[in-house]
């Protein structure tokens, strides 16, 4: 009986694909941006990124929090690039709407900002 079950469930673990999500970058990063040092942080977060091999949740903050890092050193069109791509992962991300937000507001787009402040509003 053993066996049997053993020979069922095995087939079906080799077809499992090996994932391991690695945050401790990301852990690092958000350390760096607590301690304001954001150039650090923004340098984690895109070593996180691109080697974490990071689940949609942990990508969106990700892009969240080195957008974040990225409009405190006032580079804003990278922000906003990685503020985008949070919200296209996770819809509902209210500090991803306010950073852009900002950022338009920051860059005269006025009429974009208060539609953003509305997204995060409702969020």
């Amino acid at each position: 009986m053993r066996l049997g079950i053993l020979a069922f469930v095995a087939p079906l673990l080799f077809a499992l694909p090996a994932y391991a999500e690695d945050v401790s970058l990301c852990n690092q990063g958000y350390k760096a941006k607590q301690n304001s040092d954001f150039k650090l942080a923004t340098k984690l977060y895109s070593l996180c990124i691109e080697h974490g091999k990071l689940r949609t949740r942990a990508l969106t903050q990700a892009y969240y929090h080195r957008g974040d890092a990225l409009m405190r050193l006032g580079k804003l069109k990278p922000a906003l690039r990685d503020l985008s791509l949070a919200i296209s992962k996770k819809g509902d991300l209210t500090a991803a709407y306010a950073g852009r937000a900002f950022i338009y507001a920051q860059t005269g787009k006025h009429a974009r900002a208060i539609i953003e402040y509305g997204h995060a509003l409702r969020q």
